[in-house]
């Protein structure tokens, strides 16, 4: 429906949006590496690029709307009004003819960024900076939000400007969904979540005593402990605590097995860097959901691939995580996106990790096995009956 809503939107802006149907057309598809749905791709001039605004028919609008626009607009003392307020977050650069360094920085930021949902525009008009009650060289990031606008002198690099766009550009407080967590990700900061249960529209606060900070890039979650109150002062004593380093992280684990004798081994999150840093054994670990078909329909070619693997469990071990109950410990150099998750932790000094891709068969287990373990070992390739089920989707 958003889709729908955003396509009517742009229609008088003479901006299409299209679809395809890829069961119908899988070549179309295949020839642009359509893997889930739904993806968006934008064209420009026939050329493909990766949609990667929000899923909202405003983003979505929004997002087009500035593909047909230059990197930077031209801001004068006349559209400066106009502007400013056209967008959710516009970012404009006040310049002087002694700011060109200046200048050809925002120039580069804004090309950058010219995928996201940012309108930048720039002005050497002294006029103008009059007009904003700006002392130019500057760089000011108006929003629809929160303070109205905020304001960058100079010195900055392309990196502290950036930090200053991506920390300024999202509201403080906001409800989270799939449609703006990644933007408060990109942010680069903690992210403080306090979860509620809405029942006839009122306030259960008793059933969710819920609130945490989480580190994104890190994968790390500080819970607030649950059997004190959700008051301002705790919360505020909390997040000093957090912000001072004196809050350990939580780590969600499964109870490591008593028993962990079957072909595939039980990974969980209390176990991990004992198992897969092992520098004596090769690790290929399947990270999966238990809801999740794909994983489902690996796990008979996979427990074939631990059986053949058993008697070198001393050298190579075929082990799986449940993702959704056990989580990655703080530091481990990836995030798990999707189930199934394959990756192989090499034996060896430098604990190497190798993302598999391949068709999900037993044959192209055995080869990957083969090209990338570290330990080399020869295995009986008979194929079971389920591989020809599981190629690669």
């Amino acid at each position: 429906p958003e889709y729908e809503k955003a396509a009517t939107a742009l229609k008088k802006h003479k901006i299409k949006l299209a679809k395809v149907d890829c069961t119908a057309e899988t070549e179309l598809c295949q020839e642009y590496e359509v893997t889930g749905y739904p993806t968006l791709k934008v064209f420009r001039d026939g050329n493909a690029t990766d949609y990667t605004g929000g899923r909202k028919e405003d983003s979505i609008v929004s997002y087009m709307k500035k593909q047909t626009l230059p990197a930077v607009s031209d801001v004068t003392v006349e559209n400066l009004d106009t502007f400013k307020d056209s967008e959710n977050v516009v970012i404009i650069g006040f310049f002087t003819a002694d700011s060109q360094e200046e200048y050809n920085t925002f120039t580069k930021v804004a090309e950058s960024n010219r995928d996201s949902d940012f309108v930048f525009g720039a002005t050497g008009q002294q006029e103008a900076a009059a007009k904003a009650d700006i002392k130019a060289p500057a760089v000011v990031l108006y929003k629809q939000f929160d303070e109205r606008n905020v304001t960058l002198y100079p010195p900055f690099d392309e990196e502290a400007l950036s930090t200053f766009i991506k920390t300024n550009s999202i509201p403080l407080l906001a409800e989270i969904g799939p449609e703006n967590y990644a933007t408060y990700v990109d942010s680069g900061l903690p992210l403080a979540f306090y979860s509620m249960k809405m029942k006839n529209n009122e306030l259960l606060l008793e059933e969710w005593p819920a609130f945490g900070i989480q580190q994104p890039e890190e994968g790390s979650k500080y819970p607030h402990d649950q059997s004190k109150e959700i008051t301002t002062e705790n919360i505020q004593v909390f997040v000093r605590k957090f912000l001072k380093g004196e809050i350990p992280p939580s780590i969600k684990s499964e109870s490591i097995p008593e028993k962990n004798d079957d072909p595939v081994y039980v990974l969980v999150a209390d176990s991990f860097e004992d198992v897969v840093y092992d520098k004596n054994k090769d690790i290929l670990v399947e990270f999966y959901a238990p809801w999740c078909g794909h994983c489902k329909k690996l796990a008979p070619i996979y427990e074939k691939l631990g059986e053949t693997y058993q008697e070198f469990k001393d050298k190579i071990v075929i082990a799986k995580m449940d993702a959704t109950l056990n989580d990655l410990p703080a530091g481990v150099p990836f995030k798990i996106s999707g189930f199934p998750t394959i990756k192989l932790f090499k034996a060896g000094e430098n604990n190497d990790i190798v993302d598999y891709q391949g068709d999900r068969t037993f044959e192209s287990f055995i080869k990957f096995l083969d090209a990338n373990a570290f330990n080399k070992v020869e295995v009986n390739v008979t194929s079971p009956s389920a591989s020809s089920d599981a190629a690669s989707e």
